[in-house]
């Protein structure tokens, strides 16, 4: 068995790759909670929980821009990757 990590661009990557070539795909695309509104969120009266109990639309995940990425909503990424796996 031979086992082959790709590092870069997803779509770029799979684009690379031939028709059925791939057994599986491992992924963990961004939460893309840079966009959320904390609007939304459960609210409370506490002054030490100014934004609600749920803190997150502010900074995206643990405080990381790039998961504010939309790759996970995209029907290119999920075409390419349908394309590469195999049946």
């Amino acid at each position: 068995m031979t086992v082959q990590l790709l590092h870069g661009d997803c779509v770029e990557m799979m684009r690379g790759l031939g028709d059925a070539s791939v057994h599986s795909i491992v992924t963990d695309p961004p939460y893309h909670l840079t966009e959320v509104s904390r609007g939304g969120h459960a609210r409370t009266n506490n002054p030490d929980m100014p934004h609600g109990r749920h803190r997150i639309g502010d900074k995206g995940f643990m405080g990381k821009v790039w998961d504010g990425g939309d790759v996970a909503f995209r029907v290119e990424t999920w075409a390419e990757a349908l394309r590469v796996l195999t049946p």
